[in-house]
């Protein structure tokens, strides 16, 4: 592990959150950041839109790329309990508090690694104010953090108490640590994990959607049936993105985040901060379905049919 910022790794404070519906799961501080997960994976159910969807018989594969908290991974075993999800996290500060809430699920496992293009390994920042926005792209980060700032976004409160991006997105020196992770492909994971089939392929890696994307070998793709990202918009990735996904014969629909009150929570996205939700699906060529639109707000900007 390689020292950087302040030059320590200290483990984030944690909370236990119990959202009332029968869930309960350790957080770090801000628990703001945990809450908004959760509304936007439990209750807006934001990964599962557009066709994208998890069988509820079965045993359905899911390979979680930012697996965060495991947030997402515990929405899958509630949709149904035998579903396999591979949760990777390269984050050592978040990756315990993975391993912790799913750890009641075996079918749950978790892996300390990045996504990427290729086998590599790659320092990754952390930062002590904002544990989710891990990133191997500070830069970026610290961009986004700007736009937020310029736009006066401010947090609203909820019945959790919680805010999307609140005053903590301002561009700051907070405290973090940069350390050193080791980066793999999809490709190589199926093969690991000895995975015949995706069944979907869930991305939020801040910044390194794109990369996630590029890492899967030409013949693996006809076994990925679904593809969800949420997507940063700099510098033409999500036009990338959707046109890489189109080449490999998957129907695709993009979406620009926006907030809103959705049962009792404020969702607070700044427009400034361009972020997409990319939905991807296999259908037979002449399949066709109606439209529909996102629960809980969004905007439909790209739609496109291979």
């Amino acid at each position: 592990m390689d020292a950087g910022g302040d030059g320590r790794l200290s483990l984030p404070r944690r909370v236990l959150l119990d959202t009332g519906d029968g869930l309960r799961f350790v957080a770090p501080q801000p628990v703001s950041e945990a809450e908004f997960l959760y509304h936007e994976i439990f209750v807006r159910q934001s990964y599962l839109q557009h066709g994208v969807t998890l069988n509820s018989k079965g045993s359905p594969v899911v390979i979680d790329a930012g697996a965060n908290i495991g947030l997402f991974g515990l929405f899958c075993m509630k949709l149904n309990p035998r579903t396999r999800v591979v949760a990777c996290e390269p984050s050592p500060s978040l990756f315990p508090i993975l391993q912790r809430n799913v750890a009641a699920h075996d079918s749950v496992k978790c892996v300390r690694l990045a996504l990427g293009a290729k086998y590599a390994t790659a320092r990754i920042h952390c930062f002590s104010d904002a544990p989710a926005e891990s990133s191997t792209r500070p830069a970026e980060r610290e961009q986004q953090r700007r736009r937020v700032a310029a736009a006066g976004a401010s947090g609203i409160s909820s019945h959790l108490h919680a805010i999307a991006f609140n005053s903590s997105h301002a561009p700051t020196s907070a405290p973090h640590h940069v350390a050193v992770c080791d980066v793999r492909t999809v490709s190589w994971l199926m093969r690991e994990e000895a995975l015949p089939v995706i069944d979907l392929l869930k991305v939020d890696v801040e910044g390194d959607e794109l990369e996630v994307i590029r890492g899967i070998l030409a013949s693996d793709w006809s076994r990925i049936k679904q593809v969800v990202a949420e997507v940063h918009d700099v510098n033409g990735r999500l036009d990338r993105i959707v046109k890489l996904l189109r080449r490999h014969r998957m129907t695709v629909v993009a979406v620009r985040q926006s907030g809103g009150l959705f049962e009792g929570y404020q969702m607070v996205i700044p427009h400034e901060l361009r972020l997409y939700y990319v939905y991807a699906t296999r259908r037979p060529r002449n399949h066709k379905r109606p439209a529909q639109a996102p629960q809980g707000g969004g905007r439909t900007t790209k739609r496109s049919q291979s």
